[in-house]
């Protein structure tokens, strides 16, 4: 499905020292979240000026809190955006 899209990074770092991923050693392992206002203040900008229809999470743990993904989802349903995860890390 061809839509105009943007990826969103939500958050950094990662907990875990898994053998097969640099996510650690690239962010650290201490994880840090945007707040809820910078994320809209960052969808609302690529939705008004730059007209994006879709967004890709590129969170390397997006779910590892269950407040923080469900305030995202909502933010990007509020703006009307189709949205989707990278697979990573799923508790």
């Amino acid at each position: 499905m061809p839509l105009k899209g943007a990826l969103l990074l939500t958050s950094r770092g990662c907990p875990f020292n898994c053998s097969y991923c640099g996510c650690n050693l690239i962010f650290g392992r201490k994880l840090r979240f945007r707040s809820f206002e910078n994320i809209e203040a960052e969808v609302k900008f690529l939705k008004e000026k730059l007209g994006i229809e879709g967004i890709w999470i590129v969170d390397d743990t997006f779910t590892i809190k269950k407040e923080h993904a469900i305030g995202v989802a909502l933010i990007l349903k509020k703006y009307g955006l189709i949205w989707g995860v990278s697979p990573g890390w799923i508790p």
